[in-house]
């Protein structure tokens, strides 16, 4: 039983028991329940205000004609049988959401079951550059390294994001890039060369070095 208010106590449709009526002028928790039961199970946009006027009565209306009953507006025992399919109004858990709560459950379930995948494969992405070949100094993160391509002597190192070129002496270099997550551009001629994040490679003559906030080169 609910207590409906000054108009006294409704009783709850359940497995057994449908004989709650409900009409205009009815006000409390059980025309809420009701309400949010239309709402939800009948997809009609409707106040869940507690407070059985026009709208709710429409509402009501609405699926009184749909399962053929006589449209009065009244909820009662054939419409929360035959229409609502109410078991119980109070509380009310419409199939559908116990259906997209079980479909949410195992998407859960299986993003976590997922975690030691992601983890290794964050761990494996965020990875240092490989170890500079041997007669080429090291290069330190988060620096972009320029080697001379010959004598693979360090000649300068970069690590600022910029908009534009930074002017680099023309000429062919082996590169290093120690950082995790930006790109480098190299002016070469009127395109340029790109160098993915982690990446140690020859590179050919270029005259500008740019390092852009990119994971990947385009």
């Amino acid at each position: 039983m609910y207590d409906d208010g000054p108009g006294g106590a409704i009783p709850a449709a359940g497995r057994d028991n449908h004989q709650c009526v409900l009409g205009s002028g009815n006000q409390g928790v059980a025309v809420k329940a009701l309400q949010k039961s239309l709402r939800d199970c009948t997809k009609q946009s409707i106040s869940v205000d507690g407070s059985y006027g026009p709208e709710t009565r429409q509402a009501v209306t609405n699926v009184q004609r749909k399962a053929g009953l006589a449209q009065d507006g009244v909820y009662g025992p054939k419409t929360a049988r035959d229409a609502l399919e109410l078991r119980p109004v109070l509380p009310h858990v419409p199939f559908r959401a116990v259906r997209m709560t079980m479909k949410t459950l195992t998407r859960v379930a299986t993003a976590v079951a997922a975690l030691p995948l992601l983890a290794a494969a964050t761990l494996a992405s965020a990875a240092p550059v490989a170890a500079a070949p041997k007669g080429i100094a090291d290069c330190p993160y988060p620096y972009v390294c320029l080697y001379n391509a010959q004598t693979k002597k360090k000649v300068a190192q970069f690590k600022d994001i910029t908009s534009g070129y930074q002017p680099v002496k023309n000429n062919s270099y082996y590169v290093r890039n120690t950082r995790y997550d930006d790109v480098v551009h190299f002016r070469h001629f009127s395109s340029y060369v790109c160098i993915a994040p982690r990446v140690s490679t020859d590179i050919p003559v270029t005259n500008g070095i740019k390092i852009r906030s990119e994971a990947k080169c385009r």
